[in-house]
């Protein structure tokens, strides 16, 4: 029977293998395929845990568990799930970190998986307490996030922009193709959805989060700042001034900015929330899809692009040399772990993981829409809208600096090299 077990294990494996392309090669891209995917199964089981778990549509053992009746219910167990993927990826940042260490991260991965299946089972006995202090410091890196975020759609929106240029003028590697000029009203559409999308987005925020009735004085400021910041950004960037700027960029970046926006109004527990049911937040909702389709976006692309994002192009030429080392199956296995201790390949994978880190901290809050396990928590009230504006001038800031980077910076610092913001 072990052995019958041995063999449909090993047919299920290939199988999976089959089905998800190179996610078992361990090449710098495919290699990531595997941990991603294991971020959004945790991601739904916590979800479904939280809205349907004390329900008769999902009946889980442990809720009928009398330690368990109040631990794991509603944000208690997103936060613990979150908790074991941060300690799962935080454990890789550290492992990668020791000299020789490379290979760890395409070794053991079932074993890994299995290990954390049990840490997730273990975490729902973990007492009340800590992990109330655990949303708190969630709360403070999942602005952090939202930072590294931006940074990651403003150089998917590049790159998208720069991907169908190309097909347009029919340019390498497309130039088999030839033109393909219908492609200009894609960009035009999408830029002019995100951009329409954001101004009546914003319309609606003044009649919900700043009621003519209410003192709202500073919710009218972060939304109006909004809007003039955004709409600089998008104007800039289409002038002959800027000469690296794009539309479909600027719209991307505003969409998201707003989207923030929303994330910190609804926050507000002030009655200048006209959306609050009750006097109290409620999970799921629009800014937890939207959300959920974003980190989507982001994690995605990083795990795609990391080379592009965080390495220079010298690094960046080294990495794609030990990528094609790693893909090719004639290489032996000894070679391949000596591919994954390349400086640029651990310097890849160990960015990866530290991304992941925090994207793993921001589940926490994402959905439970910044909450926190007691309903009286004095500091979620308080410090949630704050981070998350913080977060999205950051944001704002970023962006602004990558489009005037390259007309201010030789003036601020003439003997640095900015034509790589030129490259952006």
């Amino acid at each position: 029977m072990g052995c019958i077990g041995s063999c449909i294990g090993s047919c299920i494996g290939s199988c999976c293998c089959s089905a998800i392309g190179d996610a078992c090669k361990t090449d710098s891209k495919s290699s990531r395929l595997p941990y991603i995917l294991t971020y959004f199964i945790f991601g739904i089981f916590a979800l479904i845990i939280s809205q349907y778990g004390d329900s008769t549509l999902v009946d889980l053992p442990f809720y009928k568990l009398n330690v368990c009746d109040e631990i794991c219910s509603g944000n208690g167990a997103i936060f613990r799930v979150s908790l074991c993927l941060v300690c799962f990826f935080a454990i890789h940042v550290v492992v990668l970190s020791c000299p020789g260490m490379g290979s760890f991260h395409t070794s053991f991965f079932m074993i890994k998986f299995m290990v954390l299946c049990a840490l997730v089972i273990a975490s729902f006995w973990f007492p009340n307490d800590p992990m109330d202090q655990y949303a708190d410091v969630a709360r403070i890196f999942s602005g952090i996030f939202l930072v590294i975020q931006i940074f990651m759609l403003i150089g998917w929106a590049y790159d998208a922009n720069d991907d169908i240029a190309a097909r347009v003028e029919g340019e390498p590697p497309y130039h088999e193709d030839g033109e393909q000029p219908k492609l200009k009203s894609c960009v035009v559409f999408w830029s002019f959805a995100f951009a329409v999308s954001s101004w009546v987005l914003c319309g609606f925020f003044f009649h919900w989060y700043a009621p003519k009735d209410e003192d709202c004085g500073w919710n009218v400021f972060i939304i109006t700042f909004t809007i003039i910041m955004t709409l600089f950004n998008t104007l800039y960037s289409i002038t002959t001034y800027c000469e690296h700027g794009n539309l479909f960029t600027s719209c991307v970046m505003q969409f998201y900015c707003t989207w923030v926006l929303y994330t910190a109004l609804a926050a507000d527990t002030s009655t200048c929330n006209t959306k609050l049911s009750g006097g109290e937040q409620q999970k799921g909702g629009l800014n937890m899809y939207i959300g959920i389709c974003l980190i989507t976006a982001a994690l995605s692309y990083v795990g795609y692009r990391t080379t592009t994002i965080f390495l220079d192009s010298e690094e960046t030429k080294l990495l794609e040399q030990k990528d094609e080392e790693a893909r090719n199956d004639e290489v032996d296995q000894d070679t391949k772990k000596e591919v994954q201790n390349d400086p640029e390949m651990k310097k890849a994978n160990l960015t990866f993981h530290m991304v992941m880190v925090f994207g793993s901290f921001y589940m926490a809050m994402l959905l439970t829409n910044w909450g926190s396990q007691e309903k009286t928590d004095s500091f979620s009230e308080d410090a949630n809208s704050w981070i998350l504006i913080i977060a999205q001038w950051g944001c704002m800031v970023l962006y602004s600096w990558t489009l005037l980077a390259p007309r201010i910076g030789p003036y601020l610092c003439p003997n640095r090299d900015w034509d790589i913001y030129e490259e952006v």
